[in-house]
């Protein structure tokens, strides 16, 4: 049988893929486009187009797969750097990648290497019922078309799942989710191109990072809904000239996997609540959503796997 697959590995410098990825990850789906930036001649002596050249190359995509680590550990890289003792910070600066595709075309195995690739941003979400899902959007240096490497092992890590994740706001767990999601966007440059390459040349931070997200909560549980809208669960009104805060927290997420043990744990000073809603339809159940940002200078990744 024939594979298909994604792999990945941390660059030891931008653009080198090197190391080449070892083993893949469990990834449910893939997309890399390859846009050649066709530089499109327009003249006055032409009805059409009179010519047309290669121009900036541009290569993006995502990954999507369920919550595992270690094997995930190359991705967590691409977003918030190298890890110190099995912590990931937003402090430090995102790696490069090493990225092989693998596909089974005509029951053939073609593999793309993308090399410098930058990990533009990371979504996870919890949903009742289902698996931890997570989702990265990327960019690249370079493309190849190189003989497809052995696969390697799949990781034996296990998958994130909805009853072993937990959301703690000011050091409570939060009851009666049905849905929640975080999402980090580095701010990576992924326009970074200069005279005299047609290629992207490295890796550049573009603003500030912007990390938020929302929580859906069930009809028996209210105290959080009140807080987003009035700032705290014990205020029944917003303030006109004074007293007009927004409800903040504390927070941090643990995903495990279905036997209890971690996987990762994200944790940030602060959550703030932007805003609130609530939909009604007949008798059926109100859920309530609140999205939120996250402010200050801390937002870390704990791999429990190590």
């Amino acid at each position: 049988m024939t594979n298909r697959y994604v792999a990945l590995n941390v660059e030891t410098t931008f653009g080198s893929a090197s190391p080449v990825p070892s083993a893949p990850i469990h990834a449910t789906a893939a997309t890399d486009p390859v846009d050649r930036g066709a530089m499109l001649e327009e003249t006055i002596s032409y009805p059409l187009y009179a010519a047309a050249y290669g121009g900036a190359l541009r290569l993006a995509g995502s990954v999507e797969g369920i919550l595992r680590m270690p094997s995930m550990g190359p991705l967590f890289q691409g977003v918030f750097g190298a890890p110190t003792a099995g912590g990931y910070s937003i402090a430090n600066f995102p790696k490069s990648l090493v990225m092989n595709i693998v596909d089974d075309s005509s029951a053939i195995e073609k593999c793309f290497q993308y090399s410098g690739v930058g990990v533009k941003s990371f979504e996870i979400t919890a949903a009742a019922k289902d698996f931890v899902r997570t989702r990265w959007d990327w960019f690249a240096k370079d493309v190849q078309q190189i003989s497809t490497p052995s696969m390697g092992t799949f990781p034996a890590d296990k998958p994130g799942i909805f009853y072993g994740t937990t959301l703690s706001l000011g050091g409570t767990a939060l009851d009666h989710i049905k849905t929640m999601n975080l999402r980090v966007d580095r701010k990576l440059d992924d326009d970074y191109y200069v005279v005299g390459h047609s290629k992207i040349q490295d890796l550049a931070i573009a603003g500030v990072a912007d990390v938020g997200g929302s929580i859906t909560i069930g009809q028996k549980y209210w105290a959080e809904y009140q807080r987003a809208v009035f700032g705290s669960d014990s205020k029944v009104s917003i303030g006109d000239t004074t007293d007009n805060v927004l409800g903040e927290a504390t927070f941090s997420m643990d995903f495990n996997d279905p036997d209890g043990g971690n996987i990762i744990t994200i944790a940030a000073d602060l959550l703030c609540y932007l805003d609130a809603s609530r939909n009604m339809q007949g008798r059926n159940s109100v859920d309530k959503t609140m999205n939120f940002k996250v402010i200050g200078d801390t937002l870390t990744v704990t791999d429990g796997s190590t």
